[in-house]
């Protein structure tokens, strides 16, 4: 029985991970990440927050023009429905641009922005043939927060996240793409096979 507890030990320790440890540089990192909120990108969160009824009324209706099947939908989906740990949803920043009124600076350092919102209108409008594409475009999103964000900022935290969680969905796709090429190739020649005999 001693065994059985192990593995559920194990869960809870990674599941609290380095908070639990409460001292040194993992409690200063998040102490410091704690004042970045006090900074205007947490209006920006807020306002994200505020939108989100909105955001996820317009991912509801993707189903409407797009069949959940499709890879390009289900790496999009990926992505905006990215949470964390807590259950929180972590894209939300990601559903519209910063408004410009509020952060001019960020349009003078961001030289091509885009959102979830602008990557959806190009799902709508097949804008995307191949996975690569939009994968491109979520990386320059992901890049674009990045440059505007400082390296241990929450908004940060949030992008690596969901740049580790894209960059595995991808592969998955990409992967079940080749098993299903696998099997056309496979059931091809047979198919040539038993027509020769």
């Amino acid at each position: 029985s001693s065994a059985l507890r192990t593995p559920s030990n194990l869960t809870a320790s990674k599941l609290t991970g380095p908070s639990s440890q409460g001292k040194g540089s993992v409690g200063d990192e998040r102490n410091s990440s704690n004042k970045y909120y006090r900074f205007p990108f947490f209006l920006s969160l807020c306002a994200a927050a505020a939108r989100y009824e909105e955001g996820e009324s317009e991912a509801e209706s993707i189903t409407s023009f797009m069949d959940t099947s499709n890879p390009l939908y289900q790496l999009y989906d990926t992505v905006r429905s990215c949470r964390n740990n807590q259950g929180q949803l972590i894209s939300e920043p990601f559903f519209h641009l910063p408004s410009k009124k509020k952060y001019p600076d960020y349009y003078q350092q961001i030289k091509a922005p885009i959102s979830l919102q602008q990557i959806r209108t190009k799902l709508k409008n097949h804008e995307y043939e191949t996975l690569d594409q939009l994968e491109a475009d979520l990386n320059l999103m992901f890049e674009n927060a990045k440059r505007y964000n400082v390296p241990n900022s929450a908004i940060y935290k949030r992008v690596l996240k969901m740049q580790q969680v894209m960059q595995a969905k991808k592969k998955e796709l990409a992967r079940r793409d080749d098993i299903e090429d696998g099997d056309i190739m496979i059931s091809s020649a047979t198919s040539d096979t038993g027509s020769s005999k």
